[in-house]
Formats: C-alpha cells, sequence, structure tokens
C-alpha cells in the first residue's frame, strides 16, 4: 500500500471527505480509459477533499492527478478488501439478469468494498472531519446541470451537518418482505448507490454490521447480487434504517439531499424572549417586522391571524367560512427590544382602493415589512389579496403612520409577469432610488413604475449557489460598514413544512450579491418563519448580565403563531459562502 497526498494541517475549512474508488479490471470495463479516467478527472476538478482508492493496475493512469492539493491517493491490492478475501472461501453465483459485460463479480465485489473503504478512510482521516460520503469515480456522468451541481458539492463540504446521519438516496419504495427473495437475480433501485454520506461513528458502526449480514445473505442465497440490492435487504429484512431521499441517477442524487441535514439549529446558543401581546378575540399574533427611524425609536408592527396551522398544512377556522382574516397591531420597542405595554395599538388600515368583487381566500394585509424610503416616509410592503384585482395574492405598497398608527395611501403594484401568487418581496435601495428584489435565482430587482404601477425589472445577477433557486424573501436588510445584510429563507416539504435561514450580503451600491451563511433554524425545524431582523446597536446588558452588543436580533413566528424574540451571537453565523 502507498500514499500519495497533501499536508494534513491544510484542512480549509472541510467537514466531510469525500471517498471514491478506481479499482475496476480495464480489461473487462465498458467505457474506454480515456473516459473513465476523464470523469475521474472532473470530479478531482470539483475541489472537495477527495481520497481515492486505486489499484496497482490503474495507479499510472491517475499519476497526473497527484499534483491536485484536494486530495489523497492511496494504492491498494484488491486482495487486501476484506469482500473480496471472503468471496474467496464461498461459493455463489451472479444474478440471472443482469449486464454481462458491466456485473461481473469483480463488479459486484467493488460494489460491496465502499463501506470497506469509507471506514478505512475515517481511520486515517486526512482532513480531520467528522463526516464522509461515498461518491462514484465516474458520478460526473449523470449530471445534467454539471456547473451547478459542482458548486453544490463544493459547498457541501463545507456545511455545517448533523452530528448523527446516515443519508442514502434512492428511487423506489421499501421492498416488502415477500419480495425480497426477488432481490437476488434483477436490480433493485430502492438505493442510488453512487454516493451516501454519513457521520464517523454511523458508518463505523454500518461497517461493524455489513460483514456478519453480508455472510448472511450469501449462505442464504448463494448469490451475488448488487450492492444496492444488498442493502434493500438489509433494509427490510434487518430493519436497518438510514435517512433515505428521493432521487434519480441525475443532479438529484447528490443534491436531492434534505436541508435537513445541513441546518444548524440555533436553540442552544440564543436566547429567547416571548412577550405578552393584547388579545384579540379569535385572533392570534404571529410574525413582526421591525423598523427603527432616525430619531432612534424602534417599532414592530405584528401580523394577527384568525386560525390555527396544523401539522399536517391544513387550517383550521372559528368560522364556517373558512377565510384568513388579517389584522396588524404597532408598538414601540425599548432600548432592551421588549414592546413597550402601553403602545400596543391595532392599526386603521385606510386602504382606499376597490375591493375584488368575487370571493377571495384571505382578507387584509399579510406580512406586512416596515421600511424607509429614500425621501425618509416610512412606507410598507404586504401581501393581499381581497383589494387585489384579479382576486390573487399581489403586492401592496403604502404609507405608514407610525405616530397615528395608520396605513394610507394604499396601491397594488403588479408583477413583472402574469403568476398566481406573489408574496415576499423586499425594499431595498441603491443610488437614492426605491427597489424591491422580486426573485433570488437569478436575483432580479425592479424598480416601481408609476405610469403603469408594476414592477419593471432593472437588475439582474445569476446565482447558482445551492437551495437558492428555492429561496424568498424575509426581512429588509440593515445597512453595515460591509453591505447590506438580510435573511432569506426556503422551505421544504414535510409534516409541518420545515423552513430554513440564510443570512446574506449583498453590496451597497450595485446590489450584488456578495456573501451568505449556512442554513439555521431558530427552535427546532418546522414552520418558523422571520420578517424581523436588525443587529443590537446598543452596549446594554441584559437581564442575565449578558452584553447584547455583539448579537444579531431576530423577530419569528413559530406554526404562524407564538412570537418571539431571538437573540444570537454573531459568531454563530458566520457569512462562510461566496456566490
Amino acid at each position: 500500500m502507498s500514499i500519495v497526498g497533501i499536508d494534513s494541517s491544510h484542512n480549509s475549512g472541510y467537514t466531510i471527505t469525500f471517498v471514491t474508488c478506481y479499482l475496476h479490471d480495464k480489461n473487462n470495463s465498458p467505457h474506454n480509459d480515456e473516459w473513465t479516467v476523464g470523469r475521474l478527472g472532473e470530479l478531482v476538478s470539483i475541489g472537495i477533499p477527495l481520497y481515492i482508492f486505486v489499484s496497482p493496475d490503474n495507479a499510472d493512469e491517475i499519476a497526473f492527478l497527484q499534483s491536485a492539493t484536494n486530495i489523497h491517493i492511496e494504492v491498494i491490492d484488491k486482495s487486501e478488501l476484506w469482500v473480496y478475501q471472503q468471496l474467496g472461501k464461498l461459493s455463489y453465483e451472479l444474478p440471472t439478469h443482469r449486464n454481462l459485460e458491466k456485473d461481473t463479480a469483480d463488479y459486484l465485489a467493488i460494489s460491496h468494498s465502499k463501506v470497506e473503504l469509507v471506514a478505512r478512510v475515517i481511520e486515517h482521516n486526512p482532513w480531520k472531519t467528522g463526516h464522509f460520503a461515498y461518491v462514484d469515480f465516474n458520478i460526473t456522468y449523470l449530471f445534467w446541470e454539471k456547473m451547478k451541481t459542482y458548486e453544490y458539492m463544493h459547498q457541501f463540504a463545507k456545511r455545517t451537518f448533523f452530528d448523527k446521519m446516515l443519508i442514502f438516496p434512492g428511487c423506489s419504495s421499501p421492498v416488502p418482505i415477500d419480495k425480497v427473495g426477488g432481490l437476488t437475480d434483477a436490480i433493485c433501485w430502492r438505493f442510488c448507490g453512487g454516493f451516501f454520506a454519513g457521520d464517523a461513528d454511523s458508518l463505523k458502526q454500518w461497517w461493524k454490521d455489513y460483514p456478519v449480514y453480508f455472510v448472511e445473505y450469501l449462505e442464504i442465497y448463494k448469490k451475488l447480487t448488487w450492492d444496492v440490492n444488498f442493502w434493500a435487504w438489509t433494509e427490510t429484512v434487518k430493519r436497518w434504517e438510514p435517512k433515505w431521499y428521493s432521487a434519480n441517477h441525475n443532479d438529484s442524487i447528490v443534491t436531492g439531499v434534505s436541508a435537513d441535514f445541513i441546518t444548524k439549529n440555533m436553540a442552544k446558543v440564543s436566547r429567547r424572549i416571548k412577550h405578552n401581546y393584547p388579545v384579540i378575540a379569535q385572533f392570534r399574533p404571529m410574525s413582526a417586522s421591525y423598523l427603527k427611524t432616525a430619531d432612534g425609536r424602534q417599532w414592530l408592527n405584528t401580523r394577527y391571524v384568525n386560525y390555527w396551522l396544523y401539522n399536517n398544512g391544513c387550517y383550521g377556522y372559528p368560522t364556517s367560512s373558512h377565510i384568513i382574516e388579517n389584522k396588524n397591531m404597532l408598538c414601540e420597542l425599548d432600548s432592551e427590544y421588549k414592546p413597550i405595554a402601553e403602545t400596543f395599538t391595532v392599526v386603521n388600515e385606510q386602504i382606499g382602493i376597490p375591493k375584488y368583487s368575487g370571493d377571495v381566500f384571505s382578507h387584509g394585509l399579510e406580512d406586512v415589512r416596515l421600511y424607509v424610503s429614500t425621501d425618509q416616509r416610512t412606507k410598507f410592503i404586504a401581501t393581499n389579496v381581497n383589494y387585489s384585482p384579479n382576486g390573487k395574492n399581489n403586492m401592496v405598497i403604502g404609507d405608514y403612520s407610525l405616530l397615528e398608527n395608520m396605513i394610507t395611501y394604499v396601491q397594488v403594484v403588479l408583477p413583472p409577469a402574469e403568476s398566481w401568487c406573489e408574496k415576499n418581496w423586499i425594499p431595498v435601495f441603491s443610488r437614492g432610488e426605491d427597489l424591491f428584489i422580486y426573485k433570488w435565482s437569478p436575483l432580479e430587482i425592479g424598480r416601481v413604475n408609476p405610469a403603469t404601477g408594476s414592477l419593471e425589472i432593472i437588475m439582474s445577477y445569476s446565482i447558482n449557489a445551492p437551495y437558492f433557486n428555492k429561496v424568498r424573501g424575509s426581512t429588509t436588510f440593515i445597512d453595515r460598514e460591509d453591505g447590506l445584510l438580510g435573511v432569506v429563507h426556503f422551505s421544504e416539504d414535510h409534516n409541518p413544512r420545515h423552513y430554513y435561514h440564510i443570512l446574506v450580503l449583498l453590496e451597497k451600491e450595485t446590489l450584488r450579491p456578495l456573501k451568505y451563511s449556512d442554513c439555521f433554524c431558530f427552535k427546532s425545524l418546522g414552520v418558523e418563519f422571520c420578517i424581523g431582523f436588525t443587529e443590537s446597536s446598543n452596549i446594554n446588558t441584559n437581564d442575565n448580565g449578558e452584553s447584547n452588543e455583539n448579537e444579531y436580533v431576530f423577530w419569528i413566528s413559530q406554526m404562524d403563531r407564538d412570537p418571539m424574540t431571538i437573540f444570537i451571537n454573531k459568531s454563530e453565523i458566520s457569512l462562510c459562502f461566496d456566490f
């Protein structure tokens, strides 16, 4: 065995090590050497920390890769691997319905060696990571959107992962117990096979169990089946329980990983304060928008809703009409961001535009976001349905009088193109002009045409960062020395839906995206919504004697209720990724 590698002290912030192998028999390969080496070269070019096992027969072909600074190469004879040693002692046949050229005994034995190879790397661990992933050396040929997926994998190598996880992509449902006998002779794509990932302990435990189950399988069926079929058998018969996610033999094999596994939970590193909101019969307070005005006063607009959100996504209403009713409550905050009790007032909404003539599912202003315009007027943007010209979700803007607790001069702003639902536009400012972020991939920013009342896109930036194709706006942006900082979010279908939050930094003049953070949640994975955000500028001491000068402040709701203020030290959410 020989190893060629880099100085392991240069971790470069990696959190996961990728493992691959180039052990195939060249004489029985369906692809020529140039093709196979080309795919491995593509994998190396992504820049991920990659540990490569290569057979002595193939070592010379990949010697040119030794100059890459992100790889380790270990030359290993296949006879050293446990599976090969066991197969030499056992009698077995190959699957009946197989590709005779590709699915040889050697090919199948290599596939069953994946977990052992990962276990070997865990012991060596040159990049000192806590998580590891196996990836086929030729996986790049599956990708349809190569550059986007390469960027995803590059960022994946530096993500914050769950302490305990074992994740596998797959194409189909679990194999029923009465069907496991068929796994001997026909391929089953319950698992994709070309990628899996986990923490070191979970992967080591899998390798501890694997030989026991493997020998048992061969003794029962006398067949050397595919690795993915054996995994499916193990799942059903041995009740092995990896975290499975839906994917196919394309980019989704790696990009389909749920954000659950890369989301940092801030519950243990945050301070949370719940406040006593005034009671409005049949309504509940939820998300809140924060605003600090030029005179130093701080304000909070809190949305009240009349429904109860259940875990399955269904809504419970107090009446049979099944209509969402919205109200807004204004209050002033003290220097510690606590509501001043005597300032709570229901906002008087003088909309002043015609209502939609038909039936609608929502009344009132949703997700009001406060901002100060370039002409120093306090304004708002919100989602509305019952004043929309088409009875669908559209955006409205208008004046918001903090002293008179009143909304006036409301106008509908139509989207750049007709759509069925508009939400989460975010006001931003550049070169003395009021603008709105319309969407995030690509990042599109527009101005309101006063003649047409429509948003016209005037800036666009390409974004290939992972998950940003699903990102929506959350909060307004705060002005810092290094740029404009705000919160965005995206969600995935679970029961209930899971929301994930990201801090984003924009360049001040151009609004070009600069940096972003890891995904995080505030208290737990679920319906968490945040439309209020700032960073503490006060050098005060809280009730526990802690200074809050280095904290971010978030106003969130959970399950569209239970509003709270969250304080998190800035060091816990670093802007670790460049766009």
